[in-house]
């Protein structure tokens, strides 16, 4: 978000972030009206946990760069 606040836009951050431009959007959005505290991860009301001790544990396997760029594109 600092970037954005340095003259970046959203679609610039996003692409050196590789994050979707939506993702910077909200963060910025939610810094601009709440500060630091807007950050904050929300997810504590969010259920039971949906990745459990297997999951965390398994292997995966990370994509480059070059697959996501064939699969989605720029």
């Amino acid at each position: 978000m600092a970037s954005v606040g340095r003259g970046a836009s959203c679609r610039a951050t996003a692409k050196a972030l590789e994050c979707a431009i939506s993702t910077v959007v909200v963060a910025v959005r939610r810094y601009q009206e709440d500060g630091r505290q807007g950050l904050r991860d929300r997810r504590e009301g969010n259920g039971r946990a949906k990745v459990d001790e297997r999951f965390r544990v398994s292997p995966r396997p990370s994509p480059s760069r070059a697959t996501l760029t064939e699969r989605f594109g720029e």
